[in-house]
């Protein structure tokens, strides 16, 4: 469908139309003549602005008029021909009493109560033109088709258009739907309005179609229907305090009268009669057309004594059909000031007597170019009454049963409105649902993501805790290694040179340099004890380790035969301070276990180094190795992440060598 102009809805005070730079006035321009909840694309909006609009929504159908059907007996509207195909031809053509500008089409579809889904439109096209026209030149303003899926509905259709001048409409519809009566298909409506600003100008024109069903019931289906201002609906607006009616009971014989005064003149075209309402009880007590007088004279007069008064309208009610709700009634234009409602037949109750009449109205509307210009005018009663039930304000406060009267137009567009966003409102749901259910999604993940990262760091606090535990236990192991190699070699190396100063003491020959020696031996022990737990603290210790090798063999192996060889020394200094001290413990621990237990005279030192890997040969002509490996040397392996192999040589001695990669730390950083 392809509408000429945009809609735009009128404002009114104190009701919710448009809200101004809101989403929902754009999807709705959007969405209001195709396929709402098909066309919605939310993707691009924010999970706040679809609750917005959600909330929107809801705010603004809290503002217009209800769907409420009538209860009763009325007439249906218009029918065609029931067909068998749904691709048939039917059309309806209104004609105008005059030529008229209009802006609005309404198309009020015919409503049905289905025992299963309860209200559904009844036979409404799925394919149709609305033409527009004067005399022979016509122009088609709006199309539909499937794909516009403005079925299913109860409430009106309205066609915005751009001003256009013409004196007749014309609906074609090239596709049918099947009716509930017996599923033949067929076209039906029961209303079409045209409006030109607030007039409905289509009321009481004369239509032509192109066939008529032709219904058992006598009057329930006419062409003279379509324009009769009846519709399947009653003014249940959502604002206002309901009103009672007012019903005026006399003699027969008697003709009561209603005058009202407006004031001051005013070109009056149309009055509307709204009905007494009684359905509220179940069953309904009342007829349909309680209190609708059979017949009444509407006058008007500029002077209050009806002098000069011409009749406006003469009303005669010949069938039950003809009532409904509101009762319109079109008349040309006449100027006046006093209006009088005059009963001529009023309305006899079946249960009544036969001299007993009333006539009784919700309320009366006078209207002048679409406005009502009687509301809270105080009608004046004239003739003999026995009673009335409900007072006389009540015809002119501006309400009815359900609440304020709409004027129709604004009425139509608030249905039809109400119908758009009850089609927009779900799709804006499953849109918000989906967006609850991706976040509950999300804040699941997120849920096993914390639990994920609770039981990490729980993890994490424990093996923190075993590291820690097994850093303590290096340490304790570190700590006695460096306790037992650094103050046990020293001790044993003290040992050894104080029985070489006992010996020189006895010989006579000067000790004092192996004394001297004996006090540096003594305080690097001190300090190596105070550092033992760290040694990388014990400040240049070890920076030249290959000076610190040589200067410990040769405490240690004063009274042995040896020789201390050295190749890639310069490579040593690329090891980290903790295994250059790692290495000289060793070295110490090793010349230590040769001068307790081997009983050698002669000592081989070897020390390899170059970019890739260090060793450390000692061999000895001592009784030799069982193959056991002593606990120190094991440890001190360890703590240097090296290869140890001791074994006996051929000729007798034992041999340990110590095999470390320079590059398993790299370098420096070991």
């Amino acid at each position: 469908m392809k509408p000429d102009k945009t809609p735009d809805f009128p404002q009114r005070e104190g009701r919710v139309t448009w809200r101004r730079g809101g989403h929902l006035k754009w999807l709705l321009l959007l969405t209001c003549w195709c396929g709402v909840a098909a066309a919605c694309d939310f993707d691009g909006m924010s999970l706040k602005e679809v609750e917005a609009q959600l909330e929107e929504i809801d705010e603004e159908l809290a503002t217009l008029a209800h769907p409420t059907v009538r209860a009763g007996v009325g007439n249906i509207g218009w029918g065609s021909k029931p067909r068998k195909q749904a691709d048939h031809l039917e059309w309806l053509r209104v004609d105008f009493v005059e030529e008229a500008e209009i802006d609005r089409i309404v198309l009020v579809p015919v409503v049905w109560r289905d025992p299963d889904t309860g209200l559904a439109g009844d036979a409404f096209p799925v394919e149709f033109d609305v033409v527009v026209g004067n005399g022979e030149s016509e122009s088609v303003v709006s199309s539909f088709g499937p794909a516009d899926e403005l079925l299913p509905r109860i409430a009106p259709l309205v066609l915005p258009l751009a001003p256009v001048s013409c004196s007749w409409i014309e609906i074609r519809a090239k596709v049918l739907s099947p009716r509930a009566l017996d599923g033949a298909y067929a076209f039906q409506l029961a209303e079409v309005m045209a409006f030109s600003g607030k007039r409905n100008v289509a009321l009481r024109g004369r239509v032509s179609a192109s066939s008529l069903f032709g219904s058992r019931v006598g009057g329930s289906y006419s062409r003279e229907a379509l324009v009769d201002g009846a519709t399947p609906y009653v003014i249940d607006s959502a604002d206002g305090a309901p009103s009672q009616s007012c019903v005026i009971f006399y003699y027969t014989g008697e003709v009561p009268s209603l005058v009202f005064d407006l004031g001051e003149s005013h070109a009056v075209d149309q009055i509307h009669l709204h009905a007494p309402d009684f359905s509220e009880s179940v069953p309904q007590v009342r007829h349909a057309d309680y209190g609708l007088p059979r017949s009444m004279r509407v006058e008007g007069a500029s002077r209050p004594d009806f002098s000069d008064a011409v009749e406006l309208v003469d009303f005669k009610r010949n069938t039950i059909y003809e009532s409904g709700p509101v009762i319109v009634l079109r008349f040309p234009r006449s100027p006046c000031r006093y209006v009088r409602f005059t009963v001529t037949d009023g309305y006899k109750a079946p249960e009544a007597k036969e001299q007993h009449r009333c006539v009784g109205f919700t309320e009366i509307e006078i209207l002048a170019a679409g406005e009502n210009v009687a509301e809270g005018v105080l009608p004046e009663l004239r003739g003999e009454m026995n009673f009335t039930d409900g007072d006389l304000g009540n015809l002119t406060d501006g309400r009815n049963h359900f609440g304020n009267i709409l004027p129709l137009r604004e009425w139509m567009e608030q249905l039809a409105r109400r119908h758009d966003l009850s089609l927009l409102r779900p799709a804006v749901s499953r849109a918000l649902l989906d967006r609850y259910r991706k976040q509950s999604n999300t804040l699941t993940l997120v849920a096993w993501l914390a639990g994920v990262l609770a039981a990490g760091l729980v993890i994490a606090v424990l093996m923190g805790r075993i590291a820690r535990m097994r850093q303590v236990t290096r340490i304790k192991k570190r700590f006695v290694a460096d306790l037992h190699d650094e103050v046990g070699a020293n001790l044993h190396a003290i040992a050894i040179l104080s029985d070489i100063v006992r010996g020189r003491l006895k010989s006579g020959e000067d000790a004092e340099d192996l004394l001297d020696e004996v006090r540096v031996i003594s305080q690097e022990t001190s300090e190596a004890t105070r550092h033992c737990t760290s040694m990388v603290e014990a400040k240049g210790l070890c920076e030249d380790l290959e000076a610190e090798l040589r200067r410990s063999a040769e405490r240690l192996l004063r009274d042995f035969e040896h020789v201390f060889r050295v190749d890639g020394g310069e490579n040593l200094k690329l090891l980290a301070p903790r295994r250059r001290i790692d290495l000289l413990l060793f070295f110490k621990e090793c010349l230590t276990n040769v001068i307790r237990h081997s009983h050698a005279t002669r000592v081989e030192i070897e020390v390899m180094a170059d970019a890739r890997q260090a060793s450390l040969h000692v061999r000895d002509n001592g009784e030799g190795s069982d193959g056991g490996i002593s606990s120190s040397l094991k440890r001190r392996a360890r703590l240097l992440r090296a290869k140890l192999d001791v074994g006996s040589e051929a000729g007798g001695g034992t041999s340990v060598s110590l095999t470390l990669k320079t590059r398993r730390f790299g370098f420096i950083h070991g």
